[in-house]
This record gives C-alpha cells, structure tokens and sequence, in this order.
C-alpha cells in the first residue's frame, strides 16, 4: 500500500502543526494504555528493541540526509 499510497500523498502532503503532533502523542499513549489496562499487554524485549531499531534508523537517515543536502 505505501507505494500505490505515495505518490497522491506526495502530491497533497502537509505537515502536522505542533499541536497535531501533540495529539498525534496522545492517541499513540491510549492505544498503549487500553492496550495494557483492558488485555494487559505489556512490550518484552522484542518489542523494545524493534522499536529502538526503528527511531535509530530513521533518526540516522534524517541526519545522514541533512548532511548530504548541505554545500561542501
């Protein structure tokens, strides 16, 4: 679905304001939150470390990107 989704987000995207990305937040912390009250999930460490392995990698790829953009 990403790339058939893509290219028409590409054409229109917009990027959340700050109080977007708060709500953004928010909703991300309920779902956690139900998740653990109502079927008491919790992460093991698979959890964890697939998501540190996604916020490392997408954090390098910005930097990595910013560097490439900048003049010599």
């Amino acid at each position: 679905m990403i790339a058939v989704s893509s290219i028409p987000a590409y054409l229109v995207w917009i990027w959340p304001t700050r109080g977007q990305f708060l709500w953004l937040a928010l909703i991300g912390a309920l779902a956690s939150a139900i998740g653990f009250l109502v079927f008491g999930e919790l992460p093991n460490l698979w959890t964890w470390a697939g998501g540190f392995l996604i916020i490392g990698s997408t954090v390098y790829i910005a930097l990595r990107e910013v560097r490439l953009r900048r003049p010599g």
